[in-house]
């Protein structure tokens, strides 16, 4: 069996020189049983006006066994058998990739296009649901100041957060991005940019919101405002790092999807991007807060379609998190994921069952509040406040 590859060398400004490329040839053997191949092989190094040739290499792969019918990961080195003295020897050089079958590569695709239609009606329907919550609180001006700033601001960073990373990716070349390659590249980029411009509406939307319900709360006691926003951010931080270190003590999410295409354990950033995930799961908690300290009548701060709708929206990526275990249980290539990114939230049979749970139990606490009073999922005493009222004193003088 034989080889011909062809290596480029990036500079650390983004840019390559025309001149700074190796070709390297080799052959030997395969064994089809293990998946293992060794070979001996040549480089021929062009570097501006020089050429070099180089014929004591020794490269061996790691395939995936041919009698598997899954693909897997592909790791190999490229090693040089001269002295380190010699001028030619370079440090082994390792890679690794994910193989495909031409079948689990259309999978993929399959998966993809599945995917990036679920983006779009989930980003349709969020801009659907803001808009009647906007509605809702022009024709009942009088609750605008009973919802919660702290839950808006963790709705509106989850849509702001994607379109700064899609424009980070764009926008500054970074070569950490890793594609997908395939003869439908241009559909799946226009498809990409329709998912931003939803994304985007969506985000303006959540930002109108905010704005009215902030100059709402203007005229009113921010006291309460910023108790419940304190003990949300108490709660986030302590429950941040319970969930955490159970993932550093366990040296990776626990337990992780088979297909999540992580070569090793997940790193501090993408724990906190996940953790990141969760809190937007559960963004009806700082209005249960605010609920409860406020007290009174039931109020209709938040219009049935949005806290039930936006709640199903949370939900549906879990659900579709094992559907797509069952279905497709490829190892997927980091960046083909448009739904249910693995580093966005936690996923896995345990998580996928304990979020929705949490977010159901979230909406209707948020139901029984609004129709029964901010306290009535606290026990008797701390729902029985007294109310003292100040009474003229009128004087005999």
């Amino acid at each position: 069996m034989s080889y011909t590859v062809s290596i480029n060398y990036f500079r650390r400004s983004n840019s390559t020189s025309p001149g700074d490329r190796m070709y390297l040839t080799a052959e030997g053997v395969y064994d089809s049983k293990t998946g293992y191949l060794c070979m001996v092989g040549c480089r021929k190094i062009h570097n501006y006006s020089t050429s070099v040739n180089d014929c004591e290499l020794l490269v061996k792969f790691e395939f995936a066994p041919t009698n598997e019918n899954r693909g897997g990961f592909t790791k190999g080195t490229i090693g040089s058998t001269r002295p380190k003295s010699d001028p030619l020897y370079f440090k082994e050089l390792t890679f690794s990739s994910t193989s495909y079958f031409t079948e689990q590569a259309v999978e993929t695709i399959s998966r993809m296009d599945l995917e990036i239609a679920m983006v779009m009606i989930s980003n349709t329907l969020s801009c659907v649901f803001v808009a009647l919550q906007i509605f809702h609180g022009r024709r009942n001006p009088e609750v605008q100041s009973c919802i919660s700033i702290a839950m808006l601001v963790v709705l509106s960073l989850g849509h702001m957060i994607p379109l700064v990373v899609n424009f980070e990716a764009l926008f500054l070349g970074s070569h950490a991005k890793q594609t997908f390659l395939m003869s439908s590249g241009k559909w799946l980029e226009a498809n990409e940019v329709a998912i931003r411009v939803v994304t985007m509406v969506a985000f303006l939307l959540q930002i109108r919101l905010l704005q009215s319900v902030w100059s709402a709360k203007e005229t009113d006691d921010n006291r309460i405002e910023k108790k419940a926003s304190f003990i949300s951010l108490v709660v986030y931080i302590f429950g941040g790092f319970i969930t955490l270190l159970l993932n550093w003590t366990r040296g990776k999410r626990s337990p992780p999807s088979s297909y999540s295409g992580n070569l090793g354990s997940t790193t501090f950033w993408e724990d906190v991007r996940s953790y990141a995930g969760l809190i937007l799961d559960g963004f009806l908690l700082p209005q249960i807060v605010l609920n409860a300290i406020r007290g009174g009548l039931g109020r209709a701060a938040l219009s049935g379609p949005f806290y039930v709708g936006t709640s199903a929206v949370r939900l549906v990526p879990h659900a579709y998190d094992q559907y797509r275990l069952r279905n497709y249980p490829t190892v997927g290539i980091n960046g083909t994921y448009f739904y249910a990114d693995q580093t966005a939230d936690f996923y896995s049979t345990v998580w996928d069952f304990v979020i929705p749970c949490g977010v159901v139990a979230l909406a209707v606490v948020v139901f029984l509040q609004q129709r029964y009073g901010g306290r009535c999922i606290l026990p008797r005493g701390f729902g029985e406040v007294e109310l003292y009222e100040k009474v003229p004193v009128v004087s005999n003088e």
